[in-house]
């Protein structure tokens, strides 16, 4: 993902895209119900019996303003298959 799945084989005549973005502005608690939407949290907090996310979650309060945007990049390949 960090390179954008361009190291991933793509036997495909690549198709450029155009650049996609999900802009939202979220609350800390919205961040917080995210983050704890995670699977890969839910695994570790079955697994150590704690939730990380709290001690994140309590040091990011005092700078978090009533709503903060938050921007997901959305990385994508397409591709036509020759004939």
């Amino acid at each position: 993902m960090d390179d954008y799945y361009t190291t991933i084989p793509f036997p495909f005549k690549e198709i450029k895209t155009p650049v996609f973005e999900i802009k939202n502005e979220w609350t800390l608690n919205e961040l917080e119900g995210y983050i704890h939407s995670w699977s890969a949290l839910q695994k570790f907090m079955s697994v150590n019996e704690y939730n990380p996310a709290d001690k994140f979650i309590e040091q990011v309060n005092p700078y978090w303003n009533q709503r903060m945007k938050i921007v997901f990049p959305i990385h994508l390949r397409m591709g036509l298959i020759e004939k």
